[in-house]
């Protein structure tokens, strides 16, 4: 192997200006907010995958259009979702179910399902969460994982209480859907939180 010897010298500046990649985590917060909010949203750099799909998917599932191009364009339903004629397939995105099952307490009773491995994914914190403030949100099959059901129509609000040490998606899951509460949340840690990157993402 011929062996090659470079140099680099140092400059005064550098500047420039490069393309970061897109995020899953941004992606899937970016498309379920937007279809929360006030009229249209165009999301550049969105990661097209098979879970951010899954996201898109299911809210679409509820009611919100969704064009996916270059951009993505999003016509938000201001919180006034659609209740599905069926499960909401979230394939095999623990995401996907996690922060559509926050928002799904908006409207009527929505099921959320997944592959076998999605089923085994544990969300009894964020169901007793959301019964906290005042949604009946249980397990089908009553072992704390999916299919779930979220009879959704009362947030009241109020406080919620859930470990930080557990999944950072239940905690975003709630702050996503508590703006649009009837009264103010409180989201109260009962141990110290682990994931802060992912909630200051949500945040």
């Amino acid at each position: 192997m011929t062996r090659t010897d470079y140099k680099v010298s140092g400059i005064q500046g550098l500047k420039g200006a490069i393309n970061a990649p897109p995020s899953k985590s941004y992606t899937h917060r970016a498309f379920v907010i937007a279809s929360l909010a006030e009229g249209e949203s165009r999301i550049e750099n969105y990661l097209r995958a098979g879970d951010t799909l899954a996201t898109v998917n299911a809210c679409r599932a509820l009611g919100v259009e969704i064009n996916l191009g270059r951009y993505a364009r999003v016509k938000g339903s201001g919180g006034e979702l659609k209740t599905p004629p069926r499960a909401i397939d979230c394939e095999n995105s623990g995401t996907t179910i996690r922060l559509v099952s926050g928002i799904a307490s908006l409207d009527g009773a929505v099921t959320l399902t997944g592959d076998s491995s999605l089923q085994r994914r544990p969300m009894q914190p964020l169901l007793d969460a959301l019964r906290q403030l005042g949604v009946k949100a249980y397990s089908s099959r009553g072992n704390g994982a999916p299919p779930i059901i979220v009879e959704g129509g009362n947030l009241r609000g109020g406080r919620a209480e859930l470990r930080g040490d557990v999944s950072s998606q239940f905690i975003s899951s709630l702050l996503i859907v508590s703006p649009y509460a009837g009264d103010n949340v409180e989201v109260a840690l009962t141990t110290p939180l682990m994931s802060k990157p992912y909630i200051d993402i949500t945040l």
